[in-house]
């Protein structure tokens, strides 16, 4: 997906939205416990298995109620998990969250947190109703992606309290590693949020060790 800059109202929106989330569990202290989050917001979880056909189908049918266009085609989570190499989704009438059991699990919690950010924000319920994903025109879903990725980083990093522990501390890898563990993230998406947070001209480079035989 293209880096999608987003508009600073619509930045602002979702800061409140993520912001009453935090301040309605009491502000907790990192690591941010994603059950409790979806406690709060009454949200499901489960799981399906991208190389089983099988396991996803079961899903869908404890889904019950679904969204309209599953019950009028079983298959037709199924077809998009495979064509869009989904890890997680959304399925907003049952309020419920989809992860990939395949993915590590460092992947899991940012998918997670991604598809928490989609139930956050109000736009989205309307927009992620009904079959759109063949609807949606691609600039649009880049959008919702980019919005849902914002929520997601401003969650699972708790907003500026990452931020200032960043500028308030000289960079190191032993640094970065610390906060990975701190925040519960993975080294990754820490070094994202690094990047992002510094105010000076930074770049991040994830690569495979020099070692590696791979």
């Amino acid at each position: 997906m293209e880096n999608v800059f987003l508009e600073e109202r619509s930045a602002h929106d979702i800061d409140k939205q993520v912001s009453k989330v935090l301040r309605d569990l009491g502000n907790p202290a990192p690591p941010l416990r994603l059950e409790i989050v979806r406690e709060s917001l009454k949200l499901d979880r489960a799981y399906y298995s991208s190389n089983d056909h099988s396991v996803l189908q079961e899903t869908v049918h404890r889904l019950k109620v679904g969204v309209k266009q599953i019950i009028k085609r079983p298959t037709l989570l199924w077809d998009v998990v495979r064509k869009r190499e989904l890890k997680a989704l959304w399925v907003p009438d049952r309020k419920r969250i989809l992860i990939d059991q395949e993915l590590p699990s460092g992947k899991q919690r940012w998918g997670e947190a991604h598809e928490i950010g989609h139930s956050l924000i109000p736009w989205h319920d309307e927009m992620m109703h009904g079959d759109a994903l063949r609807t949606l025109s691609i600039t649009c879903e880049q959008l919702l992606e980019a919005e849902a990725n914002y929520a997601a980083g401003r969650l699972l990093f708790l907003q500026d309290e990452f931020t200032e522990r960043v500028r308030a501390t000289s960079l190191s890898f032993d640094q970065v590693r610390q906060w990975s563990t701190d925040f519960g993230n993975t080294m990754t998406s820490t070094l994202w949020r690094i990047v992002e947070s510094v105010e000076s001209p930074t770049f991040g480079l994830v690569s495979r060790h020099p070692n590696s035989p791979w």
